[in-house]
């Protein structure tokens, strides 16, 4: 028999690789890319679960898709909205989404292309796979995933400024590691 800790745990795996390989639009290939097969999981279970995590996020994906419409509309007509704090223009040949932070994301040179599905992106100039320049196409959910992860990197900034008094020795993904003291700990926390 399983321990109820051992389940927790394993039931928290599944649900991270869920998170993780569903939350920017990716399916049962991304699913199996982050080890869903790995984890128990059958063939059979992953559309199932895709499903049932798009059912339960339907905020996440209608953000994915105001994205992708206020990305299309900067590149198609050339003007600036403004959709949940993040502003989209294009100019100069350049696609910026400013970030609540005042940071700009750039995409350079965009303009509408044909994806690997055969369906309408956005493509833009960057490096890609294979470390070359090269064109590469996006949608609402890789844009999201690039608009979150840039607002992480300037939340994690403001909290290094922050603690700027402190003596930070690392910093891992979202957590700031400070050395102080154990009678300096709480004033490092305040």
């Amino acid at each position: 028999m399983l321990s109820h800790s051992y389940m927790k745990t394993y039931r928290r795996q599944k649900g991270k690789i869920a998170e993780l390989a569903l939350g920017y639009g990716g399916s049962v290939g991304a699913l199996k890319a982050m080890g869903a097969i790995d984890m128990g999981l059958t063939e059979d279970e992953l559309p199932t679960l895709v499903d049932a995590w798009r059912q339960s996020n339907p905020h996440i994906i209608q953000f994915w898709w105001d994205v992708d419409h206020a990305v299309t509309e900067a590149v198609k007509y050339k003007h600036t909205t403004t959709e949940y704090g993040l502003t989209f223009s294009c100019r100069s040949g350049m696609l910026f989404i400013t970030l609540p932070s005042g940071r700009n994301l750039a995409y350079v040179k965009p303009k509408f292309g044909t994806n690997k599905f055969g369906g309408t992106c956005i493509t833009y100039e960057g490096i890609g796979p294979t470390k070359k320049w090269e064109r590469l196409d996006s949608y609402g959910p890789k844009f999201v995933e690039n608009i979150v992860q840039a607002t992480s990197r300037d939340i994690l900034l403001y909290a290094m400024k922050t603690l700027r008094n402190c003596s930070i020795v690392m910093h891992i993904h979202d957590e700031v590691v400070i050395e102080a003291d154990p009678p300096h700990v709480l004033g490092c926390c305040l």
